[in-house]
């Protein structure tokens, strides 16, 4: 699955899911305030 994988697809792979649970987070926290 990972055997021709670059890193940068790595490294946008995780910028993608962690800007994600950020925006989540941040529209979660905007509700409760």
């Amino acid at each position: 699955m990972f055997e021709n994988v670059t890193t940068g697809q790595v490294l946008l792979m995780y910028v993608c899911i962690f800007g994600f649970i950020f925006g989540m987070a941040a529209i979660l926290f905007k509700k409760n305030s």
